[in-house]
Order: structure tokens, then sequence, then C-alpha cells
């Protein structure tokens, strides 16, 4: 993770944080998704997932609200943060049944979230897993620079050539 991430591993200043979060709260402002994003990250790196639980279920309660308004575009790069926080966490289970949910609630996935995934399963060594979210293509969602370079780092070091 990055140096900001780092920065709240230390759990005082991650317990500030949580506590300016629940603040802006009470006081009536909403955090946006700039803030859930740096927010479930850190609570990822500080390796707090009731925290980032609780996080992201207040960002899913916030996104249902902006998704029934059509004049708001919703943001995906908080499904992004957590499916790459979930990845990294080992926990790609979690990962994929939220990935699987997407489409119940009307969210499109991304070319960023498809990549979350596969750069997930590509990490565990799960080429065969990984290949199966080039499904992204059927639904006019093309790979990026990005998915390819975690797909060909993934054979080469699995040596499947």
């Amino acid at each position: 993770m990055d140096e900001a991430n780092d920065y709240y591993k230390d759990d005082k200043k991650m317990d500030d944080a949580m506590l300016i979060y629940h603040e802006m709260n009470e006081k009536g402002f909403k955090p946006n998704c700039v803030t859930y994003n740096r927010m479930i990250q850190s609570c990822f790196s500080a390796e707090r997932f009731e925290d980032t639980h609780k996080l992201l279920d207040d960002a899913l309660s916030m996104y249902d609200l902006l998704s029934e308004d059509s004049k708001l575009n919703s943001d995906t790069s908080i499904i992004e943060v957590l499916l790459d926080g979930l990845s990294d966490c080992g926990e790609l289970d979690f990962a994929r049944e939220i990935f699987e949910c997407l489409s119940a609630r009307g969210i499109k996935p991304t070319p960023g979230i498809y990549t979350s995934m596969i750069c997930g399963f590509c990490e565990e060594g799960l080429i065969n897993d990984a290949k199966q979210f080039l499904e992204m293509e059927e639904n006019h969602c093309w790979p990026t620079t990005d998915t390819y370079n975690y797909l060909l780092r993934a054979y080469l070091k699995n040596e499947c050539y």
C-alpha cells in the first residue's frame, strides 16, 4: 500500500480517522466516494476488518440512495477499492460474491472492477479463475493494459506457456 495507508497502520491514528468519520456523520456531513475509498483502503491496510465492513455497509447504503436518482452517476471506485482490499487479504470468495451481486444491484462492472478480480486471482496463482473474468469482452467491457499485464505476469510466473 502507499504511504497514506501506512500512516493509518498506527492504531491511534486509525482511531482518530474513524472518530472524525463518525463526527462528520453526526454533524450531517455525508462522506463522498473519495472519503469512503480512503477510509476503506486504510482499514484494509490496518487490518481492521470490522471497521471495513461497517464502512462498506455505509457506502453501499449511500450508493443505493445515489442509484435511485437518475441525475447522479454512481462511482464504482468504491467497489474497485473493496475488491482490491479483499484480494490483498486473500478473501477471494467474498470478492467473487460481491462481484456476482453487482448485476442484481444494477451495477455494470467497469474494466477496473474486472481487472481487480483478475489481479486478485492471478496473485494467488489461480489462472483459470482469473481467465473466467475475461467474459468482460462479452459484456462490451474491454480489458485494459493492466488487465493484460496481470494475466501475462501470472502466465509467466506459473509457467503457463
